[in-house]
């Protein structure tokens, strides 16, 4: 066969070596979006098992799990008379009601999560205390009293709000890391060198000396 008429398509020919480092970013990112999605997967699975180990579970081990989950919950908080009170209001229902002790035992329940619904139910309570006795905070503070009974109330509200928004966790998405080719990284080296270059002769331009010795007539 006569090669002597083969004509090169016009245009930058193919770089064999970068077609196949496009190659392997495009293999790395498949790996690791399948990596997110399995540990996505094994969340959700998690999550699923762990609801249908509640239904399964006698009254007798959910009131045991309940009330310990509570406990342990308990000691990652800091304000002891509140945090102590409340959880042994939850967990004496838990002892009587078996009912709401698979409440609490939601994996998207937590008493950190309780309290931060109680906070936003008691300054909810005393804005609305504020407004009805026309009240204005010295400096933006005001402090005043919530009844227990109400907090007491609130704790269990919390565990019965299957849509309480201190529980909503946004979904976590996949980012797709872009590739960059070697042209690219080395356009953008060049230009930080350049930048470098020139922060570093600023650096070390010298400072013009402003004192100025001045001749006044008459004086010798």
């Amino acid at each position: 066969m006569d090669m002597s008429d083969r004509t090169i398509p016009a245009g930058k020919p193919l770089d064999a070596s970068e077609d196949a480092k496009r190659k392997a970013h495009e293999e790395a990112e498949a790996k690791r979006r399948a990596e997110w999605e399995a540990k996505q997967l094994a969340k959700k699975q998690e999550r699923e098992a762990a609801l249908e180990k509640i239904k399964s579970m006698s009254d007798a081990d959910i009131v045991s799990a309940s009330t310990e989950r509570v406990r342990v919950d308990t000691e990652k908080l800091t304000r002891r008379n509140m945090k102590e009170c409340v959880a042994e209001h939850i967990q004496n229902l838990c002892r009587k009601d078996p009912s709401f002790a698979r409440q609490t035992m939601n994996p998207n329940k937590t008493m950190i999560h309780c309290f931060h619904y109680i906070n936003r139910m008691a300054k909810d309570y005393l804005q609305q205390e504020m407004k009805d006795n026309d009240i204005k905070p010295e400096n933006g503070v005001y402090g005043g009293d919530v009844p227990d009974d109400l907090v007491y109330q609130w704790s269990i509200d919390y565990f019965n709000d299957p849509d309480a928004q201190e529980d909503h966790v946004e979904e976590e998405k996949f980012t797709p890391r872009p590739y960059v080719n070697a042209a690219s990284k080395a356009k953008g080296s060049t230009k930080s060198k350049k930048t470098a270059k020139k922060e570093t002769e600023k650096k070390q331009e010298p400072k013009k000396n402003d004192y100025q010795q001045m001749s006044l007539p008459g004086v010798s």
